[in-house]
């Protein structure tokens, strides 16, 4: 204030407009300054724009599967899946996987060449484009880089009911795909279905979208639901491993969301940083977590 005059300030605006959106208190909220240099140990964590270092084993994973120069949560999503069953020990050459609501994504091709088998399970012959069938017949189309087409298998099944004997996976993942199966009822079927399919001590990848702020959504999980039906289902003895869940991101971020709201909102979804979403009062990123199969 400068003689009786409140004149505005963009930085106390960005501020008052985090305070009126009502975040999560969990969500812990830092300066930009303090995430770039901070140190994050755990594997479970919310996608933040500090993982874009100039080196290091993200940046070599991001360079292995081909992912550009863009700051996308997509490739985030793949990065950290790779890092983190790395460090779990999940990745072997003797490892058998499934990908559940698996798409075309890259991390098939990926592990083709460092696994004995990965399965892509998805509604191929649901989709809307021509995209699902080209995937079942000829997957190598979408292939980013050579990869073993002998370990690859494509099959249309439905991720709550996955036709496969109890303890058949050394691993499992699912990359932002559960929170569009229809219902809680069914991402708790699925959860269910993966235990059973995962030998014991197997480990699942989950990643899905979080609600930052005070709100919630028929697909998106808030942090409550998250624990519910993924991390801590109160009849599937999954374990959460690999560290507590970080729950930092950075300031710019949430106050800056990219508007999937405004019109050509297909266009808007290659804005970058591709971090931090809105969608009508709903604010939201990617999570990632890793469980273990207990007993």
């Amino acid at each position: 204030m400068q003689n009786g005059v409140e004149f505005f300030h963009p930085l106390n605006h960005r501020i008052e407009l985090i305070k009126s959106r009502r975040f999560d208190p969990r969500i812990n909220i830092v300066k930009d300054s303090d995430m770039r240099i901070t140190d994050r140990d755990s594997l479970n964590r919310i996608c933040d724009i500090s993982e874009w270092r100039m080196s290091g084993e993200i940046a070599d994973i991001f360079q292995s599967i081909h992912e550009g120069t863009y700051i996308h949560r997509k490739s985030w999503e793949y990065a950290r899946c790779i890092y983190g069953l790395k460090k779990l020990g999940a990745i072997k050459q003797s490892s058998k996987a499934i990908s559940i609501g698996a798409g075309k994504e890259k991390l098939l091709y990926y592990f083709t060449n460092h696994i004995d088998k990965i399965i892509a399970t998805d509604l191929y012959s649901e989709w809307t484009s021509e995209d699902g069938l080209i995937m079942m017949k000829n997957p190598e189309k979408f292939a980013p880089f050579p990869y073993n087409k002998e370990k690859l298998e494509v099959i249309s099944m439905n991720g709550t009911d996955l036709k496969f004997p109890d303890n058949t996976f050394d691993f499992a993942y699912s990359l932002s795909s559960i929170e569009h199966f229809g219902s809680r009822d069914n991402v708790k079927k699925s959860m269910s279905e993966i235990f059973r399919i995962l030998k014991p001590n197997g480990i699942v990848c989950m990643v899905t979208e979080l609600i930052l702020n005070i709100a919630t959504h028929p697909e998106f999980f808030t942090l409550d639901e998250l624990k519910k039906y993924i991390v801590e289902p109160s009849d599937i003895p999954f374990k959460l491993v690999g560290g507590d869940l970080d729950l930092r991101i950075s300031r710019s971020l949430v106050q800056n969301p990219i508007d999937m709201d405004i019109p050509d909102n297909e266009r808007n979804l290659f804005v970058s940083p591709h971090i931090v979403l809105k969608a009508g009062h709903v604010i939201f990123t990617s999570v990632i977590v890793f469980l273990q199969k207990q007993g």
